[in-house]
């Protein structure tokens, strides 16, 4: 207790020897001691590798319907998507969503909606939208679940899953492949 193996230094001094640099030992009893370790200076530059700059998708127009019961998500993904050329309309509640999606099941192009809210949740608004119009593009979106994956949601009609919270590149990329699923 107290003892280390002794191999500590050791290690250290190996690592050094093999990146050719060298450990000097300043001891005083009673002060301390001191190691100053030296690494060799390299005269070459650091190669970076050029990102590809992949643009983010835009829209042209398309109308997406954003249904979260929170207020501040269904803003800030309608500030975000109409940045990008889509046109919005947000609800807080899958129930008027629902009705408004009854009221013109044809003008939208594309649903979000939030996975967990009160009286009903976004897998059961997206399947009585799909009874409605069963080709009509959902993405789904959760903050956390650990039943739910792509594969499960697409099984259930769903286009795609989005993870929440989400960048606004990834968000765009989603939207854009439920749009254009080619």
């Amino acid at each position: 207790m107290g003892e280390g193996t002794g191999l500590g230094l050791a290690v250290v001094h190996g690592i050094m020897k093999s990146h050719d640099g060298g450990i000097s030992v300043d001891s005083e009893p009673g002060k301390g001691t001191v190691f100053h370790l030296y690494f060799p200076v390299l005269k070459t530059q650091a190669v970076v590798p050029e990102k590809a700059v992949t643009p983010i998708p835009r829209g042209q127009g398309e109308h997406i319907l954003l249904v979260d019961d929170e207020e501040s998500l269904t803003n800030l993904g309608k500030r975000v998507l109409e940045g990008l050329g889509y046109t919005m309309t947000i609800k807080t509640s899958a129930i008027e969503a629902l009705a408004a999606f009854r009221e013109k099941p044809d003008a939208f192009n594309l649903v979000i909606t939030d996975l967990a809210m009160p009286a009903m949740d976004g897998l059961n608004l997206g399947v009585e939208m799909l009874q409605i119009r069963p080709s009509l593009p959902i993405i789904l979106m959760t903050g956390y679940s650990s039943s739910l994956n792509v594969e499960k949601v697409r099984a259930l009609g769903f286009r795609e899953l989005l993870e929440k919270p989400s960048t606004a590149p990834i968000m765009a990329e989603t939207v854009h492949r439920a749009l254009h699923p080619d």
